[in-house]
C-alpha cells in the first residue's frame, strides 16, 4: 500500500497514544523521509524526543526543520526549550529571541528566555525580559507570576512585592480579569465519610493503619466557599468520601445550583448509601449529572475491589437511574490488573440496563500498587478496548489517560480542589492539606488563596518537575520511557 506523509504521522500518532515510542518514532522519521517540507513531521517527532529526554537528537529535528526553510514561530520556541534542556543555553537563548521577534507576545517563549538568562547569572536581563513583555500585555497574570518569581530569586524584594500585588488584584477580582483565567472545574470535598473500603483508597490504606479522619463539611463553610468562587464549567461536589453520606446534600446542591457562574453540578457516587429515590430528587435539587463508580457487577469481583458492593442491588438502581434520567447517568470503572480482563462482560451487562456513557481509568498506585496495570498490557487494553465497545450500541466509551501526556498537567491552573476543612490543593489528586495546602478558603478569598505566595512558588516548581506527589497519576509530564511491567511514574 502506498504511504504517505500524512499516513505515517497518523501511524505515529497512534503508536504514540499506545505507549509505542520505538513505532512513533520511526513513522514520524518515515513521514519527514516522504516529505522533508511539511512541518507537522518535525513537530511529532522533536516532541516525542523530548518527552523521552532525547535532548540532543529534539535539537537536531528542529535545526532540520528550520534548515529546510521553516519559520514558525513555534518550532524555535521548541527549538529554544529542547536546547536549554540540553545544556546548550547561549544558543537557547538566541532561539528564544527569534521566536519573540516572530511573536513579541508569546508567554512561552518570554518564559524559555527569562528562565535561561537567569541560569546564565544574568539576572537583570532576564527581568527586564519580563518586564518589556508586560509592557505589552499588562493583564497577563502568568507574566506577573513570573515577575514575582524571578523577584523573589533575585532577593529584589520591591519587585516581588509588586508583582504579587498585581498577582492578587488580577486573580481577586471578580470582573473580567478573573474570567480571562476561567476555570475548568472545581471539586469541593464535602465528606470524608465512606461506606465501601475500595482496593487502592486512600481512605482505605489510612483507615487500616489508623491514620483516618471522617468528618462533613459544614453547610454554611460550603455556603461562604461557594460564595468566594469564580466563574467555572462544573463545580464537582464529591471527593475521597462517599458524597451522599453527607445529611444535608441536596441542600448543598441547590446552593450551587442556584449560582449562575456554574454551568452545572456534577457528583459521582456509588449509590448505594440510600434508597434509589433519594438519588432521583437530587436532580430536582439542581443537580446536572449523576456518575456512578463501577469497577464490576460480578458479585465475587466487586467483592474485592470494592468491599461492600451489592451488585443485583446495584444493577436494579443503574436500571431506574437510566430510565427516569436518560443522559443524566454515567459511569466510571477503575481498570486494574484485577478487573481488566473482565471488562467486556460489564460491558454486556451495562449494556442491557443503558445507555450509558462509560468512562474508563486507570488504576491510581495511591500506595497500594498491586493494581497497576503493566506497560505492555495498558498498550493492548487502548488498542483493543474500541473495537470490543463498538459491540455494545447502548454504550459510548469514553478512555482516560492510560499513558503520561507529552504535554503539562493543566489541573493546577484549571481544575483546584476544596479539602473537605476548606483548604485549597493543586488538583483532586492531592486531597490532604497537609501534602500541600495554598491557602484556606474559610479564611480568604479564593483570588487571595489562588494566587498566594505558596501556590506560585508550587507552581513554579511543577513547572520544572513533576512532585512526588504526582507519582502513579497518569496526567504528568512523562520524563523518561517506563520499564516492563511498571506503573505511570514520573
Amino acid at each position: 500500500m502506498f504511504m504517505t506523509a500524512t499516513t505515517y504521522l497518523e501511524q505515529g500518532r497512534q503508536a504514540r497514544r499506545h505507549g509505542n515510542v520505538q513505532l512513533a518514532l520511526a513513522c514520524f522519521q518515515r513521514a519527514i523521509g516522504e516529505n522533508p517540507y511539511q512541518i507537522e513531521g518535525y513537530r511529532e517527532l522533536g516532541s516525542t524526543l523530548v518527552g523521552v529526554q532525547r535532548f540532543a537528537d529534539a535539537v537536531a529535528v528542529y535545526r532540520q526543520a528550520i534548515a529546510h526553510g521553516a519559520t514558525h514561530p513555534d518550532l524555535y520556541r521548541s527549538l529554544g526549550f529542547a536546547e536549554y534542556r540540553n545544556g546548550e543555553y547561549a544558543a537557547a537563548a538566541a532561539s528564544f529571541r527569534t521566536a519573540l521577534t516572530f511573536n513579541p507576545d508569546d508567554v512561552s517563549a518570554v518564559q524559555g528566555l527569562a528562565e535561561v538568562y537567569r541560569v546564565q547569572g544574568r539576572g537583570r536581563e532576564a527581568l527586564e525580559t519580563i518586564v518589556n513583555a508586560l509592557h505589552r500585555q499588562p493583564g497577563n497574570i502568568t507574566l506577573w507570576e513570573l515577575c514575582a518569581q524571578l523577584g523573589r530569586l533575585l532577593k529584589l524584594d520591591d519587585v516581588a512585592r509588586t508583582a504579587t500585588e498585581q498577582v492578587q488584584r488580577l486573580a481577586g477580582s471578580a470582573s473580567e480579569a478573573i474570567d480571562s483565567h476561567r476555570l475548568d472545574n472545581i471539586n469541593i470535598e464535602i465528606t470524608t465519610y465512606c461506606n465501601f473500603s475500595c482496593a487502592g483508597c486512600y481512605r482505605t490504606i489510612l483507615m487500616n493503619q489508623g491514620q483516618w479522619k471522617n468528618r462533613h463539611m459544614a453547610v454554611e463553610e460550603f455556603r461562604r466557599i461557594v460564595d468566594g468562587l469564580p466563574p467555572t464549567t462544573d463545580v464537582l461536589l464529591y471527593g475521597v468520601g462517599e458524597p451522599s453520606l453527607h445529611p444535608r446534600l441536596p441542600e448543598l446542591i441547590a446552593i450551587a445550583a442556584k449560582e449562575t457562574k456554574f454551568q452545572r453540578v456534577l457528583l459521582t457516587s456509588d449509590i448505594s448509601a440510600r434508597q434509589v429515590e433519594y438519588y432521583l430528587e437530587l436532580f430536582d435539587k439542581g443537580l446536572a449529572s449523576l456518575t456512578v463508580s463501577v469497577d464490576s457487577l460480578d458479585q465475587y469481583l466487586a467483592a474485592e475491589l470494592r468491599a461492600g458492593t451489592k451488585v443485583r442491588e446495584l444493577a436494579e438502581r443503574l436500571r431506574v437511574l437510566v430510565q427516569a434520567r436518560p443522559g443524566q447517568i454515567e459511569i466510571r470503572t477503575v481498570v486494574s490488573t484485577k478487573n481488566i480482563h473482565a471488562i467486556p462482560d460489564l460491558f454486556c451487562t451495562l449494556d442491557a440496563l443503558g445507555p450509558f456513557t462509560v468512562h474508563l481509568q486507570p488504576y491510581d498506585d495511591l500506595g497500594n500498587p498491586e493494581g497497576c496495570i503493566p506497560w505492555e498490557q495498558r498498550a493492548w487494553f487502548v488498542n483493543e478496548i474500541p473495537t470490543v465497545a463498538r459491540q455494545f450500541p447502548n454504550l459510548r466509551v469514553r478512555l482516560g489517560e492510560f499513558f503520561p501526556s507529552p504535554a503539562l498537567c493543566q489541573k493546577p491552573w484549571k481544575e483546584p480542589f476544596v479539602t473537605v476543612d476548606g483548604h485549597l490543593t493543586p488538583c483532586c489528586r492531592i486531597t490532604s492539606s497537609a501534602i500541600i495546602s495554598f491557602g484556606s478558603l474559610l479564611e480568604a478569598p479564593f483570588g487571595e488563596v489562588f494566587a498566594s505566595e505558596q501556590a506560585q512558588q508550587w507552581r513554579a516548581a511543577f513547572l520544572k518537575a513533576s512532585p512526588a506527589v504526582c507519582h502513579g497519576c497518569p496526567m504528568h509530564i512523562a520524563r523518561r520511557p517506563p520499564r516492563s511491567g511498571e506503573c505511570v511514574s514520573p
